[in-house]
Formats: structure tokens, C-alpha cells, sequence
């Protein structure tokens, strides 16, 4: 009776093991994770189907010396022969950077924010595409809006870190009995 009790708490010890490390693994199905910083700022992000923030971004003169930045991970993987694409409202490509390799796994690519503003003479509205090897049909990230005065953007609430945490501290619970 005592050798089929400590089976069977072993097989649960051991079951309850492999799920909580199952679990921790950051990377889900369809696991693109983007965010775009204004400088050190971020307002937009997507992750597993959560959003955090407008995507609809308003830039005027006095974001002149600014910078964009945009950091996107394929399930935790940078791509390879990145580029960021701005297209009118036809679609219509206007502007394309494109981003070498990189080193240690970073995924940001800057882009100064002056370079949009030039873009002002040819159309107010712009769309602000990523592509990459893992992503060849591209995804569009961002409405950009040229105004002549800067808009206010919003502050992103970092609510969903609460819910991982409560989860983690949850599984770990189980994880001790």
C-alpha cells in the first residue's frame, strides 16, 4: 500500500514537473512578438494576439530629432534579411530600409523619425510594414500620420505581466506539493 502511494505521488511529481516546464516556455504558437518605441518610449506592442497601445502614430515637426524603434522576434528568433517598409495609401512603396544580420539575437532596427517627416511632401498618411525571410509577405505594424504638431501618445499598462505573474506563482504552488 505505501510503495503504490509513493508511485503514485511520484508520477504526479513527475507529471506536475513537465507541465510547469512546458509552460515556461515564453514561446507559444504564432508567438510574432513586435513593439515600437518613440526614443525609450513604448507605445505599441503585440504579443499572442494582445495588444497594448495604438498603432496609429502621430508625428509632427517636433519629433524631428526622434528616433523609431521597432524590435520584432519570431517566437524568440530575430529574422534574417529584415527590412521596414513605409507605403502610401495605395500601397505603393516609398521608403525602404533594410537591416543586416544581428549579433547577439537583437532585434531592434532604428529608424529616424526626420527620415519620415521628409516623406511629408508626398503624402500625409503613411503604413509602416516589417518583412523578413520568416515573414516574405510582410505584416504592417503601424499607421503613421504626419501632422504639423505633436500628438500625445499613450502610455502602455503593463497589465499582462500581473496575470504571468500570478500563473508563475500558481504552477510553483503546485509544483511544491
Amino acid at each position: 500500500m505505501k510503495k503504490n502511494l509513493r508511485q503514485k505521488l511520484m508520477k504526479l511529481a513527475i507529471l506536475t514537473t513537465v507541465f510547469s516546464g512546458l509552460l515556461s516556455f515564453a514561446c507559444l504558437a504564432g508567438g510574432d512578438v513586435y513593439e515600437i518605441y518613440l526614443n525609450d518610449k513604448l507605445v505599441y506592442k503585440q504579443e499572442y494576439k494582445q495588444v497594448s497601445g495604438s498603432n496609429n502614430l502621430h508625428l509632427g515637426d517636433l519629433n524631428m530629432n526622434d528616433k523609431l524603434v521597432i524590435k520584432y522576434s519570431h517566437c524568440g528568433v530575430t529574422g534574417q534579411d529584415r527590412s521596414i517598409v513605409i507605403k502610401d495609401e495605395n500601397g505603393k512603396i516609398i521608403k525602404e530600409w533594410k537591416f543586416t544580420e544581428a549579433k547577439n539575437n537583437q532585434s531592434v532596427m532604428v529608424i529616424p523619425v526626420k527620415e519620415l517627416l521628409d516623406l511629408k511632401a508626398k503624402t500625409a498618411s503613411l503604413k509602416l510594414y516589417y518583412a523578413a525571410k520568416q515573414l516574405p509577405e510582410g505584416r504592417m505594424l503601424a499607421s503613421i500620420t504626419l501632422d504639423e504638431k505633436k500628438v500625445a501618445i499613450n502610455n502602455i499598462v503593463e497589465a499582462n505581466n500581473s496575470s504571468l505573474i500570478f500563473m508563475e506563482k500558481y504552477f510553483f504552488s503546485l509544483a511544491i506539493f
